[in-house]
């Protein structure tokens, strides 16, 4: 599927969105460090360096037809993060109005939107985001599951909106069989529970000492925020086949492509993206269940200011027995007391893969290291002395 990123951060979302089938036709990211890292990393990608300037025109400069394609991207989250217990407003929450904003002019297909837990409690939050997106004709259908589900050694609870344009009405008894028999495609997935990825970057000038005791040089600062709150690659990989399972089978299939749709709200259609919400629960439980852990699944209402029938549904899937994740990261990515000796056991463990990092970078490093390139380019705009 052809994607637009918006804050593209330094592209690991975007780097599992590739992996999982599609391509990204336009970039978008205000930091000039990320930037740096986007151009080394995804070099045939047009950037653009101000979300508030973008505008369709922009676009047909590029050759780009938005209505066919879906905006992705995670808005920042300081405003939303339970660090910011009150959610004061921030000036950061200027970008997601202009994003729903973009999203009435340019009207695309879909809108893929990631954030952290404190989002879906945020009154300017999902509620905020969930109610103006349908004043402008679309239906949001969140899902929040933790990176721990796809083997990661921390927590790392996330929301992802899928929001759809379109509603779907089936003319006929095979179309409706055909829309019903989505629910059995499955988001394939390999997890192996509670390891690191062997495959490290090696770098012998960090110093193991000072950043493990918290005494990290500038350049580590610089990377930490590149990487700090971003998503972990096996989850960017699970969305990115999610969105092209759901667009090839609802689009670009035979059948798919004949099935009429419109966006009015009509007795008979069918808002599909609940299909998307129910796929991808399923396939998350189906990998969870495969390596033997229970599940939790909740459904809660998201309470609106404007009516009882604004509310908006979120589905949380979570792991209820976490014991067999033996990591020495604490839930919320922190080093364990203890956990750096730990950390370097597993890390000399691995030493014949050429690892050598700090446990400090291990929170962000599950799914970094299949992409060790993009690593390498943030640890080279960061500043960080290479080999």
């Amino acid at each position: 599927m052809n994607l637009l990123s918006n804050f593209s951060g330094a592209g690991l979302l975007d780097y599992g969105l590739i992996d999982g089938g599609n391509k990204i036709l336009l970039q978008c990211e205000a930091d000039e460090i990320a930037l740096q890292v986007l151009r080394d990393t995804f070099p045939d990608i047009p950037k653009h360096g101000d979300i508030f300037s973008l505008s369709q025109a922009v676009y047909k400069v590029h050759g780009i037809d938005t209505q066919n394609c879906a905006f992705v991207g995670g808005c920042p989250c300081q405003q939303h993060s339970d660090a910011n217990p009150n959610k004061k407003f921030m000036p950061e929450s200027r970008l997601l109005y202009k994003l729903v904003d973009l999203c009435e002019e340019c009207k695309p297909r879909f809108l893929l939107v990631e954030n952290v837990k404190g989002f879906t409690t945020d009154p300017n939050g999902l509620a905020w985001l969930h109610h103006n997106m349908g004043e402008i004709g679309y239906q949001g259908h969140p899902i929040m599951f933790p990176a721990m589900i796809l083997g990661a050694p921390h927590e790392r609870m996330r929301v992802f909106i899928l929001f759809t344009r379109d509603k779907i009405i089936p003319a006929n008894d095979e179309q409706l069989k055909y829309i019903e028999g989505f629910k059995n495609q499955l988001i394939p997935m390999d997890v192996i529970p509670g390891i690191w990825h062997e495959h490290f970057s090696y770098n012998p000038k960090f110093d193991i000492v000072k950043i493990s005791s918290g005494k990290k040089p500038a350049y580590v600062e610089k990377a930490l925020k590149l990487i700090g709150n971003a998503v972990v690659y096996d989850v960017a990989l699970f969305i990115g086949k999610s969105l092209k399972i759901f667009d090839d089978y609802f689009y670009e299939s035979e059948i798919g492509q004949k099935i009429p749709k419109t966006t009015q709200t009509l007795n008979n259609s069918i808002d599909f993206g609940l299909y998307w919400e129910y796929v991808c629960l399923d396939s998350l439980t189906r990998i969870v269940q495969s390596l033997g852990f229970k599940t939790k699944h909740e459904k809660k209402a998201i309470e609106m200011k404007t009516s009882e029938s604004d509310n908006v549904y979120i589905h949380t899937l979570s792991i209820s027995e976490k014991s067999s994740y033996d990591t020495p990261l604490a839930s919320d990515g922190s080093i364990k007391s203890g956990g750096i000796t730990k950390g370097l056991r597993l890390l000399i463990k691995n030493f014949e893969a050429n690892a050598w990092i700090s446990p400090q970078f291990n929170a962000w490093l599950m799914g970094m290291t299949a992409c060790p390139d993009l690593l390498k380019n943030i640890w080279k705009a960061s500043g960080v002395p290479q080999r």
